[in-house]
């Protein structure tokens, strides 16, 4: 730097701009190698914004492997037989209520459980005799059915949301009432067809439309009871899942 004091003024001044010019090298090359190595890059462990979102498998019907259910409805009109002494009965509209538990053994056929209860209502009372100073009659009202038993359903897809079940179930069946006649027990043969719909992960609204049948049964030393199909109409919600 002496030497460059003792250089006339301006030719001074131009040697000290190159000094610094050349001083500033090693700072530009320095920045531009940590530009390229790629300090400066996002975390590899951040998905990228435009990544899509792994789906939901919940969100596809098809994919559940239970159902649990329960609905209420209507029983339609219907007859039923009395034999020894013979004799029917026409039942009015009554409520209904049904449960179910559905088990896919394979995606398109399920095993499973029902329970309905459905308090029944005679269009007219039935006197069917006396026996042993005793009269023997149904009443138009009062007599509560439960019934429990099994079932198979083959299942159909309409897409991502939508299941068609029809099903067949076989049970037991019993009535409740005051009156001995209306104490009957039974083996149940059931129809069903169930239409759901997927409202949201694991929930879904359905419609149940079938029949309930009894084929034998009756009220032990009064009267045989047996009745063909007589319909029902169910809405529901259904909880399923994985």
């Amino acid at each position: 730097m002496q030497y460059v004091d003792r250089l006339p003024p301006r030719v001074r001044l131009q040697v000290r701009y190159q000094l610094r010019a050349v001083a500033f090298i090693p700072t530009l090359a320095l920045s531009s190698l940590v530009s390229a190595s790629g300090e400066a890059a996002p975390p590899s462990d951040v998905p990228p914004a435009h990544a899509p979102a792994e789906a939901d498998p919940t969100g596809d019907i098809r994919s559940h492997t239970w159902d649990l259910g329960v609905s209420a409805g209507v029983l339609l009109p219907g007859e039923i037989d009395l034999e020894d002494p013979d004799g029917e009965v026409k039942t009015k509209v009554s409520p209904t209520f049904r449960l179910i538990l559905d088990s896919y053994l394979v995606p398109k056929l399920a095993a499973g459980l029902f329970v309905g209860f459905t308090p029944v209502s005679l269009r007219d009372e039935l006197v069917l005799g006396e026996w042993d100073g005793e009269r023997y009659k149904m009443p138009d009202s009062g007599i509560s059915v439960l019934e429990a038993g099994g079932s198979l359903k083959p299942r159909f897809f309409v897409g991502q949301r939508v299941a068609i079940k029809p099903g067949l179930g076989f049970g037991y069946r019993r009535a409740f009432s005051s009156e001995k006649a209306a104490r009957f027990t039974g083996f149940a043969v059931n129809g069903s067809l169930e239409v759901q719909y997927l409202w949201q992960s694991s929930w879904k609204p359905y419609v149940d439309v079938g029949f309930l049948t009894q084929p034998y049964g009756g009220v032990e030393d009064v009267a045989y009871v047996r009745f063909g199909p007589i319909a029902y109409l169910t809405i529901g919600m259904a909880m399923g899942g994985l």
